[in-house]
């Protein structure tokens, strides 16, 4: 586990966690960019207030990537579906061509002691 320090709009914070520093200190930075954004706009916005839109937003997009996600895996999941349909009906036609050419074979052989 790694302790980072990381400054979050002036108060200074450890983060125990897995990730590097360079990850925690970016996370913080759109934080910090995000929260000057908010107070900037707004004179009578208070820093808890400013805090609390900004996690209602990141959760807002957590979500939003998660159903995304979702979303795409379940995609993934029947797009290999029919791939996999898919090489059973070749593999299907390919049984039935050479039973096809076989036969084939086999009349020409007729045709030709026939004669």
């Amino acid at each position: 586990m790694n302790r980072i320090k990381v400054k979050l709009y002036g108060s200074e914070y450890t983060v125990v966690t897995e990730e590097s520093a360079d990850y925690v200190n970016s996370l913080a930075e759109i934080i910090n960019r995000d929260m000057t954004g908010l107070l900037d706009s707004s004179a009578s916005m208070s820093v808890m207030s400013a805090a609390l839109l900004c996690s209602l937003n990141y959760l807002d997009e957590s979500r939003k990537a998660a159903e995304s996600s979702d979303h795409l895996r379940t995609q993934i999941t029947e797009y290999l579906e029919e791939a996999r349909r898919a090489r059973l009906e070749a593999d299907e036609a390919k049984r039935q061509i050479l039973a096809l050419q076989t036969q084939i074979e086999l009349l020409k052989g007729e045709k030709g002691s026939k004669k």
